[in-house]
C-alpha cells in the first residue's frame, strides 16, 4: 500500500504545492471551535485530492528507516526519506491554515498525524457540543409578541448558517417546520392552512 502511496502522490506533484497555495484551497482558517468542521471538511477535501488523507489519519505510517538487503548489508530506506517529505509537506500546510492562537498548541507535534490528531481532539467534541446547542436553539425558538416576522425568519436562518457551519446543515423542510412550530395565535390559520398542503 505504501508503495502505492508514494507513487501515487508524488505522481500528482505533492512537493509542487507550497504551503501559501493551501491557502487559496481552504479558505477558512483555523482559529477556534467554531471553525473547525468546515476546515476540516475543506482540507480533507484537498488532502483526498492528492492521496494524502493516509498521512494524517494513520493509514500510512512511517516505513523502517533501514531496509537489510538479501546479502545481508543494513542501509537506509529511501521509502522513509519519501514518506518523511511528504508528512512534512502537509504538516507545513496544515501549520500554514492555523490562526496564531492554534499553531502555538501543535508547534511540537513531530508529524502530520500528531498534528491532525490533537486538533481533532482539542477541536471535535466542542464543535459537536455547539451543533448541539444550536439545534436546542432551533427546536425550542418561538416567535415573540414584539417581534417581527421578518426578524423572526431572520434568526431562523442565522441558526441554520451557523449550523451550516459546523456541518451540520437542515433540510429547507425542517426549517419550514421549526419556523411554523411556535408561531402565535394570530397565524394559526395560516399554519393550518400550509400543513395541510399536499407535498
Amino acid at each position: 500500500m505504501y508503495g502505492s502511496f508514494v507513487s501515487v502522490s508524488t505522481g500528482l506533484g505533492v512537493t509542487t504545492l507550497a504551503a501559501h497555495n493551501i491557502t487559496n484551497l481552504v479558505t477558512v482558517r483555523l482559529s477556534s471551535s467554531e471553525d473547525y468542521l468546515t476546515w476540516h471538511t475543506q482540507f480533507s477535501a484537498v488532502l483526498i485530492s492528492h492521496g494524502l488523507l493516509g498521512v494524517v489519519d494513520g493509514d500510512y505510517p512511517p516505513p523502517s528507516t533501514t531496509v537489510t538487503t538479501s546479502a545481508g548489508v543494513t542501509t537506509v530506506n529511501l521509502n522513509f526519506q519519501d514518506w518523511v517529505r511528504i508528512d512534512q509537506s502537509v504538516r507545513s500546510w496544515i501549520f500554514a491554515n492555523l490562526s496564531p492562537g492554534v499553531l502555538i498548541d501543535v508547534w511540537d507535534c513531530a508529524t502530520s498525524f500528531q498534528v491532525w490528531k490533537h486538533l481533532s481532539h482539542r477541536f471535535r467534541h466542542s464543535s459537536m457540543a455547539r451543533a448541539i446547542e444550536l439545534k436546542r436553539q432551533l427546536v425550542n425558538i418561538k416567535k415573540s409578541d414584539s417581534q417581527t416576522m421578518d426578524a423572526y425568519l431572520r434568526e431562523i436562518k442565522t441558526i441554520s448558517d451557523n449550523l451550516a457551519s459546523v456541518s451540520c446543515s437542515v433540510p429547507s423542510s425542517d426549517l419550514v417546520h421549526y419556523a411554523l412550530l411556535r408561531l402565535g395565535r394570530e397565524y394559526e390559520s395560516l399554519v393550518t392552512t400550509l400543513t395541510h398542503l399536499p407535498l
